[in-house]
């Protein structure tokens, strides 16, 4: 695919629909609907920038937008942590926190280092990991504490790594699990637990 420095200099609407054809062109393969893509363009919704020209241009709205749920999927090493954690960095320059769920536990401080986000300044980034992750359902809970306390309106960022890496309370406990078991499992808790989120953070 071509990269946002291949595209000539132009006008901003122009350059947008350049890079959505451009884009459009990578995922054909896939059957992606753009259409709520193309809904965005000329969006006014607050954001973060993401610390990707192409994803900024392509958002319509300049970056993830605030205050709202956002699932980036793909295959292993696609990018999708490098990508959540370049935004986290931007964010965390503005003086926002950054809490990063990990469940994967493969969080790495030196790699994140050079994605322009600092672990080491406790003020603005928590890590959370080990025994205080456990199943999905701590996760959303933790979550909810976090939107609850007296420093919700200093978050900038909450990072879940990732939804594949933690288990639903219901088979945690078991040893051997199906994938059909395990995919229907975490449906139920994410039917349960996203609409009240996103309730929360209305």
């Amino acid at each position: 695919h071509r990269d946002l420095h291949s595209f000539p200099t132009r006008r901003s609407s122009d350059l947008k629909k350049a890079a959505l054809e451009s884009f459009q062109k990578a995922v054909e393969q896939y059957s992606v609907d753009l259409s709520e893509i193309k809904a965005l363009q000329g969006g006014t919704w607050p954001s973060w920038p993401s610390g990707s020209d192409i994803v900024d241009i392509l958002t319509g709205i300049g970056g993830l937008p605030k205050g709202r749920i956002v699932e980036c999927y793909g295959k292993p090493s696609s990018g999708k942590s490098t990508l959540f954690f370049t935004c986290a960095g931007k964010i965390q320059k503005m003086g926002k926190k950054v809490i990063l769920l990990d469940f994967e536990r493969t969080f790495d401080p030196s790699w994140a280092q050079t994605l322009g986000l600092d672990p080491s300044d406790t003020s603005t980034f928590l890590w959370v990991q080990s025994e205080d992750l456990k199943t999905t359902e701590q996760g959303f809970n933790l979550i909810y504490k976090f939107l609850d306390s007296d420093f919700a309106d200093d978050i900038g960022i909450i990072i879940w790594d990732s939804l594949a890496g933690s288990t639903p309370a219901a088979i945690a406990n078991k040893e051997e699990v199906e994938d059909t078991t395990r995919r229907a499992a975490r449906a139920s808790v994410l039917s349960d637990e996203l609409p009240r989120l996103a309730e929360k953070l209305r």
